[in-house]
C-alpha cells in the first residue's frame, strides 16, 4: 500500500512539472514575434497547431488535476474552464508581442482543450468501470483501497431493499 501511494504521489509529481514546462514553453511560444524562426518554415496550419498545443496542455493538466484530486465530472469541467481562461489570456495578450489575436484561434485551443480533457476522462472512466467489476468480483482484495460510495453489488441490493421500507 505504501509503495502505490509513493509511485502514485511520483507519477503526480512528475506530471505537475510536465504540465508547468510544457505551459511555459507554450506561452514563450505563443508569444514570441516569429515562432517559424524556432520552429522552421514547414509547420502545419496554424489551427492545427492550435489544436495540437492546446490538445496536449489539456491531456496533461487533467491528468495532473485527476493525479493529485478526487475524480469527478465537475472537476473536469472546471480543468477545463480554467484551461479556457488560460488560453483566452494568452491570445488575448499576443499582440503586445508582435503577434496577432484572432477569435478562430481560441476556438481551435477550446476544440484542443476539450479533446486533451475528454481523453483523460475516457481513460479514467475505464479504469474506474474495470475497477468496479473486479471489485464485484473480489471485494476482499479491495477492503485497503476504499473508493467512496463504491459498494458490491450485495451491498447496492440491500441498501436498495433498505431505501424501500416504510419510513416510521
Amino acid at each position: 500500500m505504501i509503495v502505490a501511494t509513493t509511485l502514485r504521489s511520483q507519477i503526480a509529481k512528475a506530471l505537475a512539472a510536465g504540465s508547468i514546462a510544457y505551459t511555459a514553453v507554450l506561452v514563450f511560444l505563443t508569444h514570441y514575434p516569429k515562432p517559424q524562426e524556432l520552429l522552421g518554415e514547414e509547420l502545419p496550419p496554424d489551427k492545427i497547431l492550435h489544436f495540437l498545443a492546446y490538445g496536449l496542455l489539456g491531456l496533461l493538466v487533467t491528468a495532473t488535476v485527476a493525479a493529485f484530486s478526487r475524480w469527478s465530472w465537475g472537476t473536469a469541467a472546471r480543468t477545463a474552464a480554467a484551461l479556457a481562461a488560460f488560453a483566452a489570456l494568452d491570445e488575448i495578450t499576443q499582440p503586445f508581442f508582435g503577434r496577432s489575436a484572432e477569435l478562430l484561434d481560441w476556438v481551435w485551443d477550446l476544440v484542443g482543450i476539450a479533446a486533451g480533457v475528454a481523453a483523460v476522462a475516457a481513460d479514467f472512466q475505464a479504469g474506474l468501470e474495470a475497477y468496479r467489476r473486479d471489485f464485484n468480483r473480489h471485494p476482499r482484495a479491495h477492503r485497503d483501497f476504499a473508493v467512496p460510495g463504491l459498494r458490491t453489488e450485495r451491498q447496492q441490493h440491500a441498501a436498495e431493499r433498505h431505501d424501500d421500507r416504510p419510513q416510521h
